[in-house]
């Protein structure tokens, strides 16, 4: 009796495990944009999609392959009871089945492991596809926390703006002030008020030092509020 071909789809589904474990063991980077997050999550959604899809495959190889075993079990016990009448060709027939038994027990083999291959990898797409959306809660805090410091950054320096004119007004009026006080004391006295004893120069020498003070004063003052 011929061989039977062994079954493509666990050379399949091998191939299928290849770039999902390639995927896995390049990694997910570190804290990125929030866009590029999102487009992360759907390429491990869509890596969980194939793997699940590949194990549902390999789970059907393997009940294929379980059931060509059993198959093939019955078939050989059919033809040992035939060996009884036709020894030489019945060992032949049955030395060919059990090789095709041997080739289906060693294809339900390498099945069995590629499923649980698949399993362990869907397993590793959730926790990443976990991971990621942890670290996208964490990204959307930490965007709330910058968005409420911006504000009170914003109202602190609406606040400072408004104390810097509130103080700038204040320093206009008290610079006026200063200015008419000297003035003020810097012009001439009263002749009527002034001691007549004295006598006209020496109230016109008292005038010029006080006008002379007065100017000094007011360079003070200005030099003051320039240099605020």
């Amino acid at each position: 009796m011929p061989q039977r071909p062994r079954d493509p789809r666990a050379s399949l589904s091998l191939s299928l495990m290849l770039p999902l474990l390639a995927a896995l063991a390049a990694g997910l980077p570190g804290a990125p944009a929030r866009a590029e997050e999102d487009k992360r999550l759907a390429q491990t959604r869509e890596i969980a999609r194939r793997a699940q899809a590949a194990a549902q495959a390999a789970q059907q190889d393997a009940a294929t392959q379980r059931a060509e075993v059993a198959r093939l079990q019955a078939e050989l016990q059919a033809r040992q009871r035939e060996a009884a009448g036709a020894r030489q060709q019945g060992e032949r027939a049955a030395g060919q089945v059990q090789q095709r038994l041997l080739d289906a027990q060693a294809g339900q083999s390498q099945c069995q492991q590629a499923l649980q291959v698949q399993q362990a990898a869907q397993a590793q797409c959730q926790q990443a596809q976990t991971d990621t959306q942890a670290r996208q809660q964490q990204l959307e805090a930490q965007l709330a926390e910058q968005r409420q410091l911006t504000a009170r950054l914003a109202a602190l320096l609406e606040e400072s703006v408004a104390s810097m004119a509130r103080t700038e007004t204040a320093n206009r009026e008290l610079h006026t002030l200063a200015l008419q006080a000297v003035a003020a004391w810097g012009q001439a006295p009263d002749p009527a008020q002034a001691p007549s004893v004295l006598g006209e120069p020496f109230l016109r020498l008292s005038q010029a030092r006080r006008e002379s003070e007065a100017e000094r004063w007011r360079q003070r003052i200005d030099a003051l509020r320039a240099g605020r």
